[in-house]
C-alpha cells in the first residue's frame, strides 16, 4: 500500500512507547473491525510474549492490564482508543 492510500484509509492502529517513533509502522484500516482486529492481535502477541518470558518474570499486573485491554478492545464499536500498558501506548485513532 502507497503511502498515499494508507492516507484515504479512516482508521489507523498501532503500538509505540509514548514519546517515541513507533518500533513497527502503524498500519491504515478501511474499517474500524479492521483495525480493532490487528490491535487484538498486537496485545496477544505481546500476552504470549510476557506469559512465556524465562529470562525475567512479568509482574502479574502487566498480565492483568493486557487482559482488561484485550476485553475493552474486543468490545469497542467504532470509537478510539488509547491505553498504556508497561512501557508501551497501544491506540486506534480516527486518521485525519
Amino acid at each position: 500500500m502507497t503511502k498515499e492510500q494508507a492516507n484515504q484509509m479512516p482508521w489507523v492502529a498501532g503500538v509505540n512507547m509514548p514519546g517515541y517513533m513507533p518500533d513497527v509502522k502503524p498500519e491504515a484500516f478501511e474499517t474500524f473491525a479492521e483495525a480493532r482486529d490487528h490491535l487484538l492481535g498486537l496485545l496477544e502477541i505481546d500476552y504470549l510474549y510476557l506469559a512465556e518470558m524465562e529470562d525475567c518474570e512479568p509482574t502479574d499486573n502487566e498480565i492483568a492490564e493486557i487482559s482488561l485491554a484485550t476485553d475493552i478492545v474486543a468490545g469497542l464499536k467504532e470509537d478510539e482508543f488509547s491505553a498504556i500498558i508497561g512501557r508501551y501506548c497501544y491506540w486506534i485513532m480516527r486518521n485525519n
